[in-house]
């Protein structure tokens, strides 16, 4: 009798047969590819099954997974674009917002930009507005137009 069933080669023929034929389980290729890794395998007998199972197992770990092939370049351009873009984009907001908030008075003809001066400008045009001050307050007022309609009524 045989010390382990390693050194049974007419039982792994038999096995590379159905390999072969595609009549083994999971279990059993399993099995097939441990014994190809020992000692007991080398041999002519074995070297198709080597290659064909070496092969297979190759193309499974390779397509498998997918591949993913992370390029610093590729991406470090795009990020260097997208920092590029925001800093123009701030540098253009910030300039934008200094022209619109730009203050300007002409009086009498003269040109003024500088803000203390254009809002003592304004102030004064304020202070020479002459109005009539007007001393109804809104109850004075919602009075006297409920008042028109009870007279208009009567």
């Amino acid at each position: 009798m045989k010390a382990s069933r390693y050194e049974d080669k007419q039982y792994w023929l038999t096995l590379a047969e159905r390999y072969f034929e595609a009549e083994t389980t999971d279990q059993e290729e399993a099995e097939l590819v441990r014994f190809l890794a020992s000692p007991f395998a080398q041999g002519a007998e074995f070297d198709e099954l080597c290659a064909v199972m070496g092969y297979f197992s190759v193309g499974k770990e390779e397509y498998a997974k997918p591949r993913t092939v992370f390029s610093w370049r590729k991406y470090g351009r795009l990020a260097a674009a997208v920092i590029a873009g925001l800093l123009m984009m701030t540098w253009g907001g910030y300039e934008f917002n200094r022209q619109q908030n730009l203050c300007v008075a002409y009086v009498y003809g003269e040109r003024f930009t500088d803000p203390n001066r254009v809002l003592s400008e304004m102030e004064t045009s304020l202070k020479n507005l002459q109005y009539e001050e007007v001393e109804e307050t809104v109850d004075h007022q919602l009075s006297s137009i409920f008042q028109t309609l009870s007279d208009t009524n009567e």
